[in-house]
């Protein structure tokens, strides 16, 4: 593993997960700049450049970079890919830090990092505020899941945590919630999702709204609208790019549903947004 010293994370300090999944990157050229209030721990799917904290890191699949709050990042990419991200929120500096890299080149073990970022998302899933009755016990699993994950990383990957494996009807479920979450830019079938989770959709519509308080499809669209709020927090990125990268290109549909959903205009989100930033 190539890593490049960089930031640091209070190791007594366990992280507060705002968000986790596997979402869309546009093509962009350096026109769209991030600026998210979380720090931001990202998998790249894809080739390309990333501008963070005013140098330059060329990007392969299988890289992680690490990136703090407040500061803008930049991408050069020149075809739509894919990233895991988790975004957490940041914590005073009390006690031993941890030195994080900006960027890792990963040296044979994308699969793995893929499975933790995916543990992770789905105990964030399952702990998260979508549900009707919230888990505090899973969303606290994902947030010390991270912190795990940050140490080890700040280790150079020296020890590799042992996998956990899953197959039950409910793993299934939190399975397809995942699936979901990585696919949001996609037209999503709920039979489709539930035959690639391995149960039918009436039963898996059963359980699917026993554990999380709502029906799939409604999932599909909070998930949506959900991401849609934190690229208007944290980015420029016009409103109609986000409503198609989020899997709602028609901006009539995607400003309708979000004013349904948070009583206010993308734009009055985007507006307030920059009010805070001033």
């Amino acid at each position: 593993m190539t890593v490049a010293k960089g930031f640091v994370w209070p190791i007594r300090c366990i992280p507060e997960i705002a968000q986790a999944g596997r979402f869309a990157m546009p093509e962009q050229h350096l026109n769209i700049t991030y600026r998210h209030d979380t720090w931001a721990l990202h998998l790249h799917d894809y080739t390309g450049v990333l501008e963070l904290a005013g140098r330059r890191y060329t990007l392969q699949p299988g890289d992680l970079t690490f990136s703090p709050p407040g500061g803008p990042s930049r991408y050069e990419i020149t075809a739509p890919g894919r990233h895991w991200c988790i975004h957490f929120r940041p914590q005073p500096r009390i006690g031993p830090l941890l030195d994080l890299p900006p960027h890792c080149r990963l040296a044979g073990r994308r699969a793995y990092l893929e499975e933790q970022f995916s543990i992770i998302t789905q105990l964030h899933l399952r702990g998260g505020a979508l549900r009707l009755s919230a888990s505090p016990l899973h969303a606290a699993a994902a947030d010390l899941a991270l912190q795990q994950f940050l140490i080890w990383l700040a280790g150079d990957g020296r020890q590799q945590p042992r996998s956990t494996a899953v197959g039950t009807a409910a793993d299934k479920v939190d399975s397809l919630a995942a699936d979901i979450c990585q696919r949001l830019d996609q037209c999503l079938s709920v039979t489709v999702l539930c035959r690639r989770a391995g149960l039918s959709r009436n039963y898996m519509s059963r359980q699917f709204h026993r554990r999380h308080g709502m029906t799939i499809a409604r999932y599909i669209l909070v998930q949506r609208l959900r991401y849609a709020r934190s690229l208007l927090d944290g980015t420029d990125m016009q409103i109609k790019t986000i409503g198609a990268t989020v899997g709602m290109p028609d901006p009539r549909h995607f400003n309708k549903q979000f004013r349904r959903f948070y009583g206010t205009a993308p734009s009055s989100i985007r507006a307030a947004s920059r009010d805070r930033k001033k």
